[in-house]
């Protein structure tokens, strides 16, 4: 009989039947190789007797298997070796021609990007490609090459910086020049726009009053916005003129013949007619508005027009005269044969004194009274004697306009007349 393990009990045990002990010792070889070490074969037949798989035969037997079962497992494992070599060596071998080709093809490809790099230098050289090319091939194949041409790039570009500085110095010094230069012109430009932008003609208020703001010949810088003097300032912008009010304390004689080209007398100091007698022996003139109006101060007794013929009017041959009335409600007058009256023929003056002038030695009348034919205004031209004009008018309200009285439609026509006749005074015209 056989127990569980496999043993035969007793002594009746079969004949063992060596073959078949042999391929289940070689089975059982084969299924444990691969754990074994070499040590384990030595033990081989001990562990077969402990078994008792070995019954009946020999420990001789049990040997030659162990050594046979052996050179067939060394000869196994030497072929496992082998092959495993054989395909670590192809392997290897495989990685290194794999590793060969990577670094061939990245050195082409290294090439290509240097070759590139250097046919862009060529094209379009800069410096900053010749050291780029120089930075990243140091042993290129073209360091030669790209070495001369940074060489020309950068001896090109230090002739370029020294011209430009030629340049610019040159250009410095230009625009110097210029800068003076147009110093120079924005200077006589300026002088000359100062020229161009003084007024045609130039006119001066005199008046000896300490109180300009009170006096009468001041009203009008008073009320320059009054619509009563808006028609005198706008005669005088029409022939492109300015007026200032000074006394004539104020300034020199010599002074007020260079800064202005006329003089408006109303005033009844015999001063200011001395200085006006000054001003037309240079050249300059004078416009007289004087009449009976009765001065209630240091001249009391006189009459404007009293103090104008004796200190002035006299001697250019024109007296300002009085008739028996005193006022006239509507006065029309008529041009005479004048430039300043020249084609006025609408002159109506309401509420005017009464007053006319006289005219001798060379005076000529400007204006005509219709109700009598008496001269009403008288024009003096000195050109001929190398000095200026004198105009005459009897009225000291003749440069109100007709928002005090009723004017005629060529009232302010004559003022613009008047000042141009006067202005050429200073050129002769």
């Amino acid at each position: 009989m056989v127990d569980s393990t496999g043993r035969q009990r007793g002594g009746d045990r079969p004949e063992p039947n060596t073959e078949v002990l042999v391929e289940k010792i070689r089975k059982w070889v084969e299924n444990r190789r691969a754990e074994w070490e070499e040590v384990e074969w030595l033990d081989l037949v001990a562990k077969l007797y402990e078994d008792g798989h070995t019954a009946g035969i020999s420990r001789k037997s049990l040997e030659d298997i162990r050594d046979s079962e052996k050179e067939a497992w060394l000869r196994a494992e030497e072929a496992r070796r082998d092959e495993e070599a054989r395909i670590t060596q192809k392997t290897l071998a495989a990685a290194k021609e794999a590793e060969l080709k990577q670094k061939a093809a990245e050195q082409a490809s290294k090439r290509r990007q240097e070759e590139q790099l250097f046919e862009e230098i060529r094209s379009s050289p800069t410096i900053g490609l010749c050291k780029r090319y120089l930075r990243q091939y140091p042993e290129g194949g073209y360091i030669q090459k790209v070495n001369e041409a940074l060489n020309r790039l950068q001896n090109r570009r230090k002739n370029l910086l020294q011209t430009a500085k030629k340049t610019a110095l040159l250009i410095a010094f230009l625009a110097s020049v210029c800068f003076i230069g147009f110093i120079a012109v924005k200077t006589f430009s300026s002088k000359k726009d100062e020229t161009n932008k003084r007024p045609n003609i130039r006119i001066l208020w005199l008046t000896t009053s300490e109180d300009p703001a009170t006096s009468v010949d001041w009203n009008i810088t008073k009320d320059r916005q009054s619509p009563v003097f808006r028609e005198f300032f706008q005669a005088i912008k029409d022939v492109d003129g300015a007026i200032d009010f000074k006394k004539s304390s104020d300034l020199k004689t010599e002074d007020m013949v260079a800064a202005y080209d006329i003089i408006i007398l109303r005033t009844r100091d015999p001063d200011d007619f001395k200085t006006a007698d000054e001003f037309v022996k240079a050249g300059k003139s004078v416009l007289v508005l004087a009449d009976y109006y009765y001065c209630f101060d240091t001249y009391a007794g006189y009459y404007y027009a009293e103090i104008a013929n004796k200190e002035f009017l006299e001697r250019f041959g024109i007296r300002i005269k009085r008739g028996p009335e005193k006022f006239y409600n509507n006065l029309k007058l008529s041009p005479g044969n004048h430039l300043v009256s020249s084609d006025t023929t609408d002159m109506l003056l309401q509420h005017i004194r009464a007053e006319y002038v006289f005219c001798s030695r060379g005076a000529t009348a400007v204006l005509y009274r219709d109700n009598d034919n008496k001269p009403w205004a008288a024009a003096w031209d000195g050109h001929g004697l190398n000095q200026g004009r004198v105009l005459v008018i009897p009225d000291t309200g003749f440069h109100w306009g007709p928002r005090a009285y009723k004017r005629g439609r060529d009232h302010f026509k004559f003022w613009r007349q008047a000042l141009n006749w006067l202005k050429g005074g200073q050129t002769g015209k």
